[in-house]
């Protein structure tokens, strides 16, 4: 099973999300894995680094951190080897649980 199917069927197993390499090892496009993280409750963590975050354009990654904010469970989340936009970031930091 893909860690896109995984994310898609809620399983329960994966409670960290930790995703490195290119986005393109993951999925074809930036819609699959946000519509398959929107009825996730089991992620608790996420960590996006090295290829996979700096690979993708600032509306990419825009798209995923505004999902991710969504995360009903979440209580971590890990980002390293980009830049990320201020704006960003504040919605994430505003919008996810506490």
């Amino acid at each position: 099973m893909t860690i896109l199917e995984q994310i898609c069927n809620n399983d329960h197993k994966l409670t960290v999300l930790h995703l490195s390499n290119l986005p393109e090892d993951y999925f074809d496009d930036i819609s699959e894995i946000t519509s398959a993280l929107e009825n996730n409750t089991a992620i608790e963590s996420v960590r996006f680094d090295k290829d996979f975050i700096a690979c993708m354009y600032a509306v990419e990654r825009g798209a995923l951190m505004e999902q991710v904010a969504m995360l009903p469970n979440l209580i971590e989340v890990f980002l390293a080897d980009s830049c990320i936009m201020a704006p960003i970031l504040s919605h994430l930091l505003m919008t996810a649980n506490k």
